[in-house]
């Protein structure tokens, strides 16, 4: 088990590949990425409209756009070729993923599992 999700890294091989759905900032995006165990990291998110987050404890919630925001992660990422952005809502990703590799969720923290599980399901019942 751990503590907090600065520690996934830690439980992956290197060469993983990775998703963060919600990219927002970026910054959890740049702890996945110092940890040096991703051979692809895909930065999943709509980038459109006004997108709110807060700091990991839930607090300091902020409001920004998503173009301002996608600007800042490919200025953030443009020379780190691990890094692929994608502009697309989590659960057209999903579908469009290949289902040979394993992708690690790095999920909303203010979203409920039981609602990410259900939608989860939905996803794999539509693709059957």
């Amino acid at each position: 088990m751990i503590d907090s999700r600065e520690q996934i890294p830690t439980l992956l091989s290197e060469n993983s590949i990775g998703c963060e759905l919600g990219v927002f900032l970026g910054e959890y995006s740049e702890i996945l990425l110092s940890s040096k165990k991703f051979n692809r990291l895909y930065l999943v998110d709509t980038f459109d409209g006004q997108i709110g987050s807060g700091d990991k404890y839930g607090n300091n919630m902020r409001i920004l756009g998503g173009e301002y925001l996608l600007a800042n992660a490919i200025h953030k990422f443009q020379n780190n070729n691990t890094v692929e952005i994608i502009k697309s809502d989590s659960i057209k990703f999903l579908k469009n993923c290949n289902s040979n590799f394993l992708i690690l969720f790095i999920l909303i923290r203010y979203t409920p599992i039981n609602t990410l599980c259900k939608n989860y399901k939905n996803l794999e019942e539509s693709s059957s």
